[in-house]
């Protein structure tokens, strides 16, 4: 472009982390998980107003020029790795010498203060906005939240590739596209609230149906997205109110008539998102209407390695209390059906809409196509030796919330300490954080240890159960 840099800061370690994969290949113009030393150059771009972020390589080759924005440019706190995504790509960038960290700080600083995409105004005369709201309920969002943790998970979401990971669960969303399409009669006329809308798809379903409106609620950047979605499909779209903010700070003419949401994380209740459902039915439901809601993530486990029943817990998504969600115990009963070794338990949840007119059920667990959930796995450090077919391994799963918008899960298994009465028992407990799972791909023909569920049905269930294997 020919234009002196406002701030050049050199000795950067870039890896390239691709996002997609095509024909078995990651697509780009880089090599994948490469690293390069670089140099950012940070320019007016030829936009006015705008600015542009150069990435070149050490001989001086163009890597990269994008507009770096909130959605495409963020730094995790408490450390000096930054993240540059440009489809098919994330960009990780690391500084070599205390000098670069310091010059990409200011940089990333100056970068990130830059305007986003404009977002599109609510149209003249509307009447819902997000400001005021329920003071008390905001003040109970920041304190029961971590900040840093609140604007990584809103940065996470705001992302399209993320988003695009959900959109593409072919199950997830044709399921929600059945639930809502083929019960036209719970939408026609009605009010309709996207708690969370991300992308807006529900919404966009939920107008499809006949809804007479849609309040559409976002608290990270997808929301300027979910506007643009909107817009351009005028014949559903216009009945769609794009709302950018946390449902606490919402405020609505009326009270809808039904909620469609995406509250569920990894477990069921990692992310916390439920508390904020939570909130929206007891403010802004009518009683006795409708809900339908989403969520979760980690592995697939293949079904041969069950050797348990399991263990149900069910969540009534129209009476469940935040109290209720904050700390509870799930007792485990399980039969085993051979002798084994047990590692620990896995989870997955299945949700069911009791449509008016047609009933959809969305399963995640073992042995049903997968998902982009998967299942979950927790891992005892200290297995537990089952000796005798029909023996039964009991203890608990408790989950307590904490303020980075996830739980901690404590796992406790027992069963009896040999072949012989009068053994002691065995015991092993396990504490985890949701907050950080290890995402693996399942290798085809690798054996498997755990099994467990938490189903969730929307009235929502769930169980746990076990299973042997290595890793």
């Amino acid at each position: 472009m020919g234009a002196s840099p406002l701030l050049a800061v050199a000795e950067i370690v870039l890896t390239s982390l691709p996002t997609e994969v095509s024909n078995g290949a990651a697509t780009g113009n880089m090599p994948q998980n490469v690293d390069e030393i670089v140099s950012l150059e940070l320019i007016y771009g030829e936009a006015k107003g705008s600015l542009n972020l150069l990435v070149k390589a050490a001989s001086g080759k163009e890597i990269l020029n994008i507009c770096p924005t909130r959605e495409n440019f963020w730094h995790p706190p408490g450390g000096n790795i930054y993240f540059l995504a440009n489809h098919p790509f994330t960009y990780m960038l690391r500084p070599k010498s205390q000098a670069s960290a310091h010059g990409l700080q200011r940089l990333y600083q100056a970068a990130s203060a830059a305007p986003s995409s404009p977002s599109t105004p609510l149209a003249a005369g509307t009447t819902p906005k997000i400001g005021g709201g329920n003071t008390s309920a905001i003040d109970h969002f920041d304190k029961k939240t971590d900040k840093g943790s609140a604007d990584l998970y809103f940065h996470y979401y705001g992302m399209l590739q993320h988003q695009q990971n959900m959109l593409q669960d072919y199950i997830r969303t044709g399921t929600y596209y059945s639930a809502i399409t083929e019960n036209t009669s719970d939408f026609e006329g009605k009010a309709v609230m996207d708690v969370g809308c991300g992308s807006g798809i529900l919404s966009l379903f939920a107008a499809k149906a006949g809804a007479r409106v849609v309040y559409a609620v976002e608290a990270s950047n997808m929301a300027q997205f979910a506007r643009q979605l909107a817009e351009t499909n005028p014949e559903i779209g216009s009945k769609i109110k794009v709302l950018h903010g946390k449902v606490e700070e919402t405020q609505l003419p009326e009270k809808v008539d039904v909620l469609v949401s995406e509250p569920m994380g990894t477990l069921l209740v990692n992310e916390r998102m439920l508390e904020s459902y939570i909130y929206a039915r007891d403010n802004f439901l009518k009683p006795a209407a409708a809900g339908y809601f989403n969520q979760v993530v980690v592995d697939q486990i293949p079904p041969n390695v069950l050797i348990s029943n399991t263990a149900a817990q069910t969540f009534d998504f129209s009476t469940v209390t935040e109290t209720e969600l904050q700390d509870f115990t799930i007792p485990l009963s399980l039969q085993v059906a051979a002798p084994c070794t047990v590692h620990g338990i896995a989870s997955w949840f299945d949700v069911l809409f009791d449509g008016s007119t047609v009933q959809r059920y969305l399963s995640t667990s073992p042995g049903l196509p997968v998902t982009h959930w998967f299942q979950l796995r927790c891992v005892l450090e200290t297995p537990i030796i089952v000796y005798k077919p029909g023996d039964t391994v009991s203890g608990e799963l408790r989950l307590v919330a904490h303020s980075r918008q996830s739980y901690d899960v404590h796992l406790t298994l027992r069963a009896a300490g040999g072949p012989e009465p009068g053994t002691p028992m065995q015991e092993s407990k396990g504490i985890f954080d949701l907050k950080e799972p290890y995402y693996r791909q399942l290798v085809a023909g690798a054996n498997w240890y755990s099994e467990g569920t938490m189903d969730t049905t929307g009235v929502a269930h769930g169980g746990n159960g076990l299973a042997n294997g290595h890793v």
